[in-house]
């Protein structure tokens, strides 16, 4: 992945075609067609799991949805999960409370760590904002 900023939309499209050309020429790789994005920044620049815009970086939909289906799949009812399915859950779940960490979702990470809670009373403790087992 890779980013060009440019205040000339006639500048980016010239620098398009030689990126392209230099790609297909001398890596001998395609750039996908549909993944090329010319827009004005003000709209913000998705990358990463990121929307970047001007004075501020979001966390994407996509990611934020990813981890309520991780958390939604783990919480269902009659899920009777193993140590080893509640380790890889933790893990998960940590992962994206570390990812989200870096952008204004205190109080989302707040919620799914009191849902979380609330459902695994018994297994599952919170430790500076991160989920452990218990008995370990």
């Amino acid at each position: 992945d890779f980013v060009m900023l440019h205040n000339d939309k006639q500048r980016l499209m010239a620098i398009k075609t030689q990126i392209e050309n230099y790609v297909t020429d001398q890596l001998k790789l395609k750039i996908h067609p549909n993944k090329i994005y010319i827009q004005h920044y003000s709209k913000g620049l998705p990358y990463l799991g990121t929307i970047i815009k001007p004075g501020r970086i979001y966390c994407s939909r996509r990611t934020k949805g990813n981890f309520f289906k991780v958390v939604r799949e783990y919480l269902a009812p009659g899920n009777c999960a193993s140590v080893h399915e509640t380790e890889c859950f933790l893990a998960s779940v940590n992962s994206y409370l570390g990812h989200l960490i870096h952008f204004n979702t205190y109080r989302l990470r707040i919620r799914m760590l009191n849902q979380i809670k609330s459902k695994q009373v018994d297994k599952i403790v919170i430790f500076k904002g991160y989920l452990r087992l218990l008995n370990r």
